[in-house]
């Protein structure tokens, strides 16, 4: 069991994904055309626990319940991820793929293979497979994993209803003007947990770090997970502390790159990866903060 075609259409449309598949494999190697991927998503394992031992290589090696991996190729079937840890095939975990807004679509997957590359990482082949494979608590213990990483992502045993209430939603919308005005509905996780709509973000951002005396540092390159009207949210090898303020560069598609003074407002530590995940909000500059914003911004602008 895949993803239906609707929910793959979502994917695709998040990840920015060509209408045909970049990957042409034999005949009979797999059930559906992949496509090549380079996007970073929620992972969580299913053991229904806070954290899990490792499952072929160090087993006293503790690892977090959920944590960002490397995407690299997806079809309707399945998908290939990084991962610092080994998996047994048979094993299961749950990717948060981007969908539609702020939703991610929780894809249960079934290891198929774990091959280590040369860098000492593994490449995880797994084939998504009907939740109920899978025991149901573990299941949600990773859907709770997920979402404490701030992910809005939609339970899979209840997809069919999810979407049934969006469809309701959309035709709502799309009534004519002259009908009566339906009852305020109660606000979504999903539009609870953020103040705008999330967009993935193309590519790399360019940033700027300065000092207090507005000495700007090194131009860096770092990779953008997502980005809204009101922030942005980006992986660095050094964290920075809350209250920071960095410029920034983000690119967009088919539109002009925002280049914003940022206010860092969380960082956190990606388990088991040499990197921190940093969500900041834009800001207004302000006195000093706006001198250097000038200085700074053709620079950026230019980058």
């Amino acid at each position: 069991m895949g993803l239906t075609q609707e929910q793959f259409l979502q994917v695709r449309r998040a990840l920015r994904l060509a209408e045909v598949a970049a990957k042409n494999d034999p005949p009979g190697k797999r059930n559906s055309a992949r496509w090549s991927v380079d996007a970073i998503v929620g992972f969580a394992h299913c053991r229904g626990t806070t954290g899990f031992a490792t499952s072929i290589a160090d087993a006293g090696t503790v690892e977090p319940a959920a944590k960002w991996v490397n995407l690299i190729d997806l079809s309707p079937t399945g998908a290939s991820v990084l991962s610092r840890s080994q998996f047994a095939p048979g094993e299961h975990f749950v990717l948060a793929l981007p969908g539609d807004g702020e939703e991610h679509l929780a894809a249960v997957c079934t290891v198929q293979y774990s091959r280590v590359k040369l860098d000492g990482t593994f490449r995880i082949g797994a084939q998504f497979c009907d939740p109920a494979e899978a025991a149901e608590a573990k299941v949600k213990g990773a859907l709770n994993a997920l979402k404490e990483m701030g992910l809005y992502v939609v339970d899979p045993m209840h997809a069919a209803a999810h979407a049934a209430s969006q469809a309701a939603a959309q035709a709502k919308a799309a009534a004519p003007q002259g009908a009566p005005a339906a009852a305020p509905q109660p606000r979504t996780a999903a539009q609870s947990q953020r103040r705008s709509e999330r967009r993935m973000a193309e590519g790399r951002a360019v940033i700027h770090t300065y000092d207090e005396m507005g000495e700007p540092g090194p131009i860096e390159e770092v990779p953008a997970l997502d980005f809204s009207e009101t922030g942005v949210c980006v992986f660095r090898r050094e964290p920075l502390k809350v209250g920071e303020q960095f410029m920034a560069r983000v690119p967009v598609l088919n539109a002009q790159p925002i280049i914003s003074l940022c206010r860092v407002v969380t960082c956190a530590p990606c388990e088991g990866e040499n990197r921190f995940r940093i969500g900041a909000e834009f800001v207004q500059p302000s006195g000093f903060a706006g001198r250097v914003f000038k200085k700074l911004f053709g620079w950026l602008k230019a980058a």
